[in-house]
């Protein structure tokens, strides 16, 4: 059966049989004792020294306040929940809705299959497992991505800022463009990392990708990319930072560590493909890790090119004849 709760309910002995849920106004002290027993939240408050179970939040916009003191929260899909000043509990996130993370400087931990969009500035932590997206164009604590996990700022392009950031290999970040030739965060998305951006995780086999995807249109119909010209170089400043952590073993190129997918990125209307190349610097004089776009050589350049080797094949046998 279940157990509601409207006044208040002492656990300090033991935990009753079924499933327990506290109202608001409601009040439940599991005392010293350890306990993990799960506990439905439309309200009120949850205490314990030792108690380590899940509060799941069930109904819309339940206030997390300060009375809950144990535990973990976990928000699942069609429910919703506001954090108020004081909360300081972890949060699951499986789903739903989530706002008043500007109250909030604990760690969110987005489960598989979760998304979730940040446009508070806030010092909460997020942690990203497998199968999960973090997005939105908020001012957070550490973000630390699992192998799996989705990094997309903006919710069409927009830049997302981080005190800092952890890179894992097989993870990714979506990088979504309206404009080639357009202004960082506005056109493109991009990160701002404030403090450290780990990369120590990456190697050349185990890499980093980045998607590229190209919108015709806001906030996100994929299509040609306006402006683009594929014989045109192009820079992107993906990611900003004030420290940047390299693998232990690191000796090449800072591209080794990324693969850039271009699998949704349409250059063009009047632009077919030209085969151009896609590769990732470290600008060390600027903190920033570019994207760079370089276009094949015109067919007239070619033989410019293979001309003057021809010319320059010829002079060296001359030199050798004489």
């Amino acid at each position: 059966g279940k157990l509601k709760v409207k006044g208040s309910l002492d656990l300090s002995s033991v935990d009753p049989q079924g499933e327990i849920e506290v109202a608001a106004g409601g009040t439940v002290d599991f005392g010293a004792r350890a306990s993990s027993k799960a506990v439905k939240f439309t309200g009120g408050s949850v205490t314990g020294s030792n108690f380590t179970g899940d509060i799941e939040v069930v109904g819309s916009g339940v206030a997390l306040g300060s009375g809950i003191q144990a535990g973990t929260v976990r928000l699942t899909a069609g429910n919703s929940a506001t954090i108020q000043a004081g909360f300081g509990r972890d949060i699951a996130f499986a789903g739903g809705s989530l706002s008043g993370l500007a109250n909030y400087s604990g760690t969110v931990s987005l489960e598989t299959g979760a998304t979730l969009s940040v446009g508070d500035t806030t010092t909460a932590d997020f942690s990203l497992a497998s199968g999960s997206v973090l997005k939105g164009s908020g001012s957070v604590g550490t973000i630390t991505q699992a192998t799996g996990s989705t990094l997309a700022p903006g919710n069409s392009p927009g830049t997302l800022t981080a005190e800092s950031l952890v890179l894992a290999g097989g993870a990714e970040m979506e990088v979504e463009f309206i404009n080639a030739t357009g202004v960082r965060g506005v056109d493109y998305d991009a990160v701002t990392v404030t403090g450290e951006l780990d990369l120590s995780g990456l190697s050349s086999a185990n890499r980093y990708t980045l998607a590229l995807t190209s919108l015709s249109a806001l906030p996100s119909t994929q299509g040609p990319l306006a402006g683009f010209d594929d014989s045109t170089a192009y820079i992107y400043e993906l990611f900003t930072y004030a420290s940047l952590t390299l693998p232990e073993s690191y000796t090449g190129s800072i591209a080794d560590l990324f693969t850039i997918s271009t699998a949704a990125f349409v250059p063009g209307v009047d632009n077919p493909w030209a085969y151009g190349s896609w590769t990732i610097l470290d600008n060390t004089a600027t903190n920033t890790l570019e994207l760079l776009y370089t276009p094949i050589p015109e067919p007239s350049t070619y033989g410019l090119v293979l001309g003057a080797l021809a010319l320059a094949g010829a002079a060296v046998r001359r030199r050798r004849k004489a």
